[in-house]
């Protein structure tokens, strides 16, 4: 059975990118463009891993990592955030928030594919 990534990012270029990419690695994905959306999918598929960008409209990266955290069900689910953003606080955010890897744009899609293999390997 195919591991489920749901891609949230309000740029759709991107998560096409991620999408096309991904599926050749054997994955099956999922897009969501806005933070309620995420929630929302998350809830329908249940995702084994979600990548997801800060800044969006509505509820950001961090705001729904933190909901996502609060749910007993979807607590342990891995999180790598993919975003601009590169201060030291905006990390020690992301880290506080729950996710598991945080990655800054530009990115390689092969150094994403590993992390996902890896953060995937060891829940």
């Amino acid at each position: 059975m195919k591991k489920k990534i749901l891609v949230v990012d309000d740029e759709k270029d991107i998560c096409g990118i991620m999408k096309r990419i991904l599926e050749n690695e054997g994955y099956a994905v999922f897009e969501a463009y806005d933070g309620q959306e995420a929630l929302s999918k998350v809830f329908e598929i249940s995702p084994d891993i979600m990548v997801i960008d800060v800044q969006m409209p509505g509820k950001n990266g961090f705001q729904v990592c933190e909901e996502i955290r609060k749910d007993p069900i979807y607590k342990e689910l891995p999180i790598l955030m993919l975003t601009v953003r590169n201060s030291k606080e905006d990390r020690l955010q992301g880290f506080t928030s729950g996710v598991d890897e945080y990655m800054v744009k530009p990115f390689d899609m092969s150094e994403i594919v590993a992390r996902i293999k890896v953060v995937l390997e060891r829940s």
